[in-house]
């Protein structure tokens, strides 16, 4: 089972794609200093992830039907 992991490639590609991950988080470390802390795009950078996490949610919660909906409006009664 252990000789199965290292078929085509496996860990390398873990690897890079690791790699890439920890390289978009440092890029955004280091460019967060030149973003802007006022005005209309700071309005947008802050309200991004909010937006990003409706566009994933709520097509599911649709897509599951009553049951979806009912989740979606819980959690959204907790908030």
């Amino acid at each position: 089972m252990e000789r199965d992991l290292f078929i085509n490639g496996s860990i390398w590609t873990i690897f890079f794609i690791s790699m890439v991950t920890y390289g978009f988080r440092l890029g955004g470390l280091l460019l967060a200093d030149w973003l802007p802390q006022t005005g209309p795009l700071r309005r947008f950078l802050d309200a991004l992830p909010g937006t990003i996490l409706l566009s994933l949610v709520v097509p599911q919660a649709i897509h599951a039907g009553l049951p979806g909906l009912i989740g979606l409006a819980a959690c959204l009664g907790t908030y």
